[in-house]
């Protein structure tokens, strides 16, 4: 806790920044030196917030840093900066929606060990594993 109070995840960095259009519609261009120069602002004005906000959603310092990096990672190989649309809202609600999404896929992935480890939590969980068959197993091993 700092002298305000607040947790690292909670201080003034951790707060979202008003966005100018013009720079997030540079940005999603990505055929300019001014796209490269915007896309390098806006990482750095949102990095921040964007790591409190998975840190406030009880990630440890060392995952909400590599979720960040690659929530980032892939909102930029995916060039998705390219679908904000001031017409459809704050930038910052367009970016907290992709990171969502983002955190869910990771948690239903169980970080990237695939969908079929979902497949067989939810088997677990509905105890519905049969041998071959076709009896229920009594555990799942």
């Amino acid at each position: 806790m700092s002298s305000t109070g607040l947790t690292a995840a909670e201080g003034p960095g951790a707060r979202f920044l008003t966005t100018h259009w013009s720079v997030v519609l540079a940005a999603g261009r990505s055929d300019s030196t001014r796209a490269q120069s915007a896309l390098a602002r806006l990482c750095q004005t949102y990095w921040y917030p964007l790591y409190a906000y998975v840190r406030r959603h009880g990630h440890s310092p060392h995952d909400a840093q590599d979720l960040t990096q690659e929530f980032f990672a892939r909102l930029l190989e995916r060039h998705s900066l390219a679908c904000a649309d001031p017409n459809r809202g704050r930038f910052r609600s367009f970016l907290l929606s992709a990171l969502d999404h983002f955190l869910v896929i990771q948690l239903f992935t169980f970080g990237g060990l695939g969908i079929w480890a979902t497949v067989d939590w939810i088997l677990i969980l509905c105890r519905v594993f049969t041998d071959k068959k076709g009896r229920r197993l009594a555990k799942w091993t």
